[in-house]
């Protein structure tokens, strides 16, 4: 895997190395499994905010003072939960301008085409679109 420096990855923290367990668990109900992506979603979204271009924007307070703040320059940005590292590489390689910001980076897909070590299919298990005993 080639990757650049546009390609950004979650520090390995422990309580990011929580999350995952949370979220990779076979027996994480629906309940759990979103709990726990909302916390690591949030982890992907304030990484996220920290590379997009900001400008300056001054508000009024209520009581009438100047904060000197800032808003977006542009709207639009992607993160990425967890990304297998053979089809990140094809991804980069198509475009290498993106910035992407994943919190994983797996070893490889297997025959189904899930990710290994493994959480399943993020989607389907998030939105329960997949039959949870297909994980067993």
């Amino acid at each position: 895997m080639r990757f650049k420096g546009n390609v950004h990855v979650l520090p390995d923290t422990p309580y990011l190395a929580y999350l995952h367990t949370k979220i990779r668990g076979k027996h994480a109900d629906l309940s759990t499994f979103t709990h726990f992506s909302d916390q690591f979603i949030r982890q992907l979204q304030v990484k996220a905010s920290e590379l997009l271009d900001y400008s300056e924007q001054h508000v009024t307070t209520p009581i009438g003072n100047v904060y000197q703040g800032k808003v977006l320059s542009k709207g639009l940005c992607g993160v990425s939960v967890i990304r297998a590292g053979e089809s990140m590489d094809r991804f980069m390689t198509i475009y290498p301008s993106v910035q992407l910001i994943t919190a994983s980076i797996e070893e490889s897909m297997n025959d189904e085409a899930f990710m290994r070590p493994d959480i399943g299919d993020f989607g389907d298990r998030y939105f329960a679109t997949y039959p949870v005993e297909s994980y067993e």
